[in-house]
């Protein structure tokens, strides 16, 4: 490991000044939460539910609208903002449901493109906010409701799925069928009756034969699974936010009705991931997620990056991958000192390897501003709660996505990075060039860039535990002096 450390220069100032810059963009360049939850994602349908006035509640994504009951009050001005909420936009507005009116609801699309919304594959995210108070008398109020009849309390005998909240303010995914799928959130996740807003995110898949067919996650944590073998039936008679499928005139009885606001519904024809579901809360609440976002160099042509602000990631398909610690997962290991309160760590650490240039991975954007050769440091550790068990070393990739000449050639298709684990985040700037091994090599990190431009700096796992604070892309001129920031 070669104990390399950036030049000297404000480091910390470069940082502060780079997450005001990457927060500043985010309102000002649209990075915000219908980015990643519509467009990165592929929804099939985004109702933003932001409608000034009038009674239709309009699809961003292709016109498929759907039409507000006359009880719903739109225009709210008490919607997720920036701050907290710096991924939406500060001009953001709900809408307010009635739970003292039948008429208070939104009807969805029964029929969405060429997709049929029913209980054999699908996933639904919204924010809602809601009080003990303004939950329906019957005890439990309707977020999100399907039926293929116009009948249906939500508890009865009629083919039924919908995520209701519950007057303890508990949250119920719920599927009807032969026999009955029901997931409930337990009441250690919590009161979601509180007053304040929170997101949720159901997914189901019938072919799914396992333990987590159907998820419910809130606030971007999954609360309850179950299996699913309901019924198959669609929701082409009744597919609404707000209300069940009965009494649609004036009469309040069995509709279990919303008294809360609500905002942003966004309806899919695929099970949504848990690293999709939490990208959700990190561009709503973090705002890291930032497919867009792209490094810019300082003056001397350095560049600085947080590890916890990122482009994108990828997982492993088996739920290996790179988290945010400690604002999504508590982490492996004690690290110190995180600078800006988080970083990124490779988890679960259960000794799962991955390849060089390939998933678990993490990317991000980089503006080179000249050709040359770049050296890159690393202030990263591993999990020093294994050291006794698996070794006193952890081990990551690092590669340029866009310099690749093949195995063997002249550029360095990947370094391997590896770390003596001490519990304390250290400069590294050494690796093994194209290596897969234990004790790599300590050549130093360097690629000549052949031109100025974007391009996309990647880590990948090699050893899950491996966790990143930060990194310095800078030119070899700049030499290899100055002192390593040691506190945020």
């Amino acid at each position: 490991m070669q104990n390399f450390v950036p030049t000297q220069v404000s480091v910390r100032q470069s940082l502060i000044t780079l997450m005001c810059v990457a927060i500043a963009a985010s309102a000002s360049a649209g990075i915000l939460y219908e980015d990643v939850t519509s467009t990165q994602q592929g929804a099939i349908a985004y109702f933003r539910l932001n409608e000034p006035s009038g009674t239709v509640a309009a699809d961003q994504v292709a016109g498929n609208n759907g039409t507000y009951a006359s009880g719903v009050t739109l225009n709210q001005s008490n919607a997720p903002l920036p701050p907290p909420y710096k991924g939406f936009d500060p001009a953001n507005v709900a809408v307010q449901f009635n739970n003292a009116t039948a008429l208070s609801y939104v009807d969805v699309p029964t029929s969405i493109g060429a997709f049929t919304p029913s209980s054999d594959l699908g996933s639904v995210s919204m924010w809602f906010n809601t009080t003990q108070a303004q939950i329906d008398t019957g005890g439990t109020s309707m977020l999100y409701y399907g039926n293929p009849t116009t009948g249906g309390d939500g508890f009865g005998s009629n083919n039924e799925l919908h995520v209701n909240i519950n007057s303890n303010g508990t949250v119920t995914f719920y599927i009807m069928g032969s026999p009955a799928v029901s997931t409930a959130s337990s009441t250690s996740a919590g009161n979601f009756a509180d007053g304040e807003w929170h997101h949720m995110a159901a997914t189901w898949d019938s072919n799914d034969a396992g333990d987590n067919a159907a998820r419910l996650y809130l606030d971007g944590t999954q609360v309850a699974s179950s299996t699913h073998d309901a019924n198959s039936f669609t929701f082409g008679a009744r597919h609404r936010v707000g209300k069940a499928a009965s009494n649609t005139g004036n009469s309040l009885a069995d509709g279990r009705q919303f008294g809360g606001l609500a905002d942003e519904v966004a309806l899919y024809d695929r099970v949504l991931t848990p690293l999709e579901i939490t990208d959700q809360i990190h561009a709503a609440v973090y705002h890291y997620d930032q497919s867009d976002f792209v490094y810019q160099p300082d003056a001397q042509g350095r560049l600085v990056g947080e590890a916890q602000l990122y482009a994108t990631r990828q997982d492993d398909g088996s739920g290996n991958g790179w988290r945010v610690v400690p604002d999504e997962s508590a982490g492996a290991g004690p690290h110190i000192p995180a600078r800006y309160g988080s970083y990124i760590q490779s988890l679960p650490d259960n000794s799962i390897p991955g390849t060089p240039a390939g998933p678990p991975e993490i990317r991000y954007n980089i503006q080179i501003p000249a050709a040359g050769t770049y050296q890159l440091s690393v202030a990263w550790d591993g999990n020093s709660t294994n050291v006794g068990t698996i070794g006193g070393s952890d081990s990551m990739f690092a590669d340029i996505v866009e310099l690749k000449d093949g195995v063997g050639g002249t550029i360095a298709d990947w370094y391997e990075l590896t770390n003596s684990v001490t519990g304390q985040f250290k400069w590294d700037a050494g690796g093994g060039f194209e290596q897969n091994t234990a004790g790599a090599s300590n050549d130093p990190i360097v690629w000549t860039f052949p031109s100025a431009g974007t391009y996309t700096l990647r880590f990948s796992q090699r050893e899950d535990g491996s966790a990143v604070d930060a990194w310095v892309l800078q030119p070899v001129a700049l030499g290899a002096s100055g002192t390593a920031p040691t506190s945020p």
